[in-house]
């Protein structure tokens, strides 16, 4: 199995072998399988904004809510927002 950083890479990757260009054209699907495109800043931001809604609900509930009614929207949204993060970590190990 070949890995790619990239998209484009894989994309110059088979306008330079004519072998693998062959290989698209004649069964693109199996080709297409055995080629694994490793790119991590898109899992990588997801987990960083979603850590961040986490935070914000978090320390926003305390200095807001200090009396301990919090909304159960914010429970709900904090809650979504970490099992997101645990999705998507357990979705690249």
């Amino acid at each position: 199995m070949k890995k790619f950083k990239s998209f484009q890479s894989f994309t110059d990757e088979v306008s330079k072998d004519d072998s693998l260009r062959a290989e698209l054209i004649s069964d693109p699907e199996a080709a297409l399988n055995r080629v694994k495109i490793e790119d991590k800043w898109v899992y990588r931001m997801a987990i960083w904004f979603l850590g961040i809604v986490v935070m914000i609900v978090v320390v926003g509930t305390l200095f807001v809510y200090k009396d301990g009614d919090t909304p159960e929207f914010l429970i709900a949204l904090a809650s979504t927002a970490m099992g997101a993060i645990a999705g998507l970590i357990s979705q690249n190990s």
